[in-house]
Parts: C-alpha cells; sequence; structure tokens
C-alpha cells in the first residue's frame, strides 16, 4: 500500500467519523443545557431550603434540623424528601460533563450557581456551628480550660 493510499484511506475515515462526532457533540450540548436548568433549579431550591436565618430566639431544637439539612446538601441523596441530592452529587455531575465537553472540543460550562451553593453551604455550616456552641453543653471544653489554668465549667 502506498503513501497516497493510507492517506487517502485516513481522510475517509475521518470523514466517516465526523457525523458521528457532530452527532455525540449535538448530544452534549443538548444534555448541557438540560443540566444548566437543573443547576438553576437546584440553586433556587438550596435558596429556598438551606437554614440561611436563625430564629430571632433561639433554642436548642432549632439546631438539629438545621444540621440535618446542611448534611443533606453535603452528603445527601435524591429521595422522595429532597429531589435534588446534595451538592456534591451535582458537582459530580457537573464534572462528567465538562470532561464531555473538553473530549468533543465544546465550550466548557461554569455552573457558577453551583459554585455559589458550595462556597454558601461551607459559610453556612460556620455559621451554625458559631450558633449552636453557645447554646451546647460547655462540659466538653473542661479539659482545655483546666490545661490553660482557667476556672473549670461545672
Amino acid at each position: 500500500m502506498s503513501w497516497e493510499a493510507v492517506k487517502k484511506k485516513m481522510f475517509n475515515v475521518r470523514e466517516q467519523l465526523s457525523n458521528e462526532q457532530q452527532n455525540e457533540a449535538r448530544k452534549i450540548r443538548a444534555t448541557s443545557d438540560e443540566f444548566q436548568n437543573k443547576v438553576v433549579d437546584f440553586r433556587k431550591y438550596f435558596k429556598e431550603t438551606a437554614p440561611f436565618a436563625v430564629p430571632t430566639i433561639l433554642k436548642l431544637e432549632h439546631v438539629d434540623p438545621a444540621y440535618e439539612l446542611l448534611n443533606h446538601f453535603a452528603h445527601g441523596t435524591k429521595n422522595d424528601t429532597f429531589s435534588f441530592g446534595s451538592v456534591t452529587e451535582v458537582v459530580s455531575e457537573s464534572a462528567q460533563l465538562n470532561e464531555s465537553q473538553e473530549l468533543f472540543e465544546l465550550y466548557v460550562s461554569d455552573y457558577i450557581d453551583l459554585r455559589r451553593c458550595s462556597e454558601e453551604l461551607t459559610y453556612l455550616k460556620g455559621l451554625w456551628d458559631q450558633v449552636q456552641y453557645p447554646s451546647g453543653p460547655l462540659e466538653p471544653l473542661a479539659p482545655f480550660a483546666c490545661q490553660l489554668g482557667t476556672k473549670t465549667f461545672q
């Protein structure tokens, strides 16, 4: 087989595969558009459901439900109560989709709403940690107080 024959065969195969490649790229674009809608819906759900507000009169029974919601958004799975699953699951889906977009040399979507949810989840965890500590028992801190030479908590 001559060099010219090999080049001709390569171009023929490339042409045959280009149609399949374009079809797959269209599917990935459609999937990306659907996923973008899912991210927008997830963001809306997150803003409505996540514990962004601390009650004026704080009671210990407010803390546990907030932590349950935060735990779900961090590690939960899709179920009847939570229709989207966790931020981690959605981020994982976005990473897979971005990989496909890169593979087919498409625009790689940056899901800003998803990044914001992830950041806000971290901030909310810090907020509720601060809310919970003053209302929680101080006994676990007693060993530290003794080491520092301060009064112990009784």
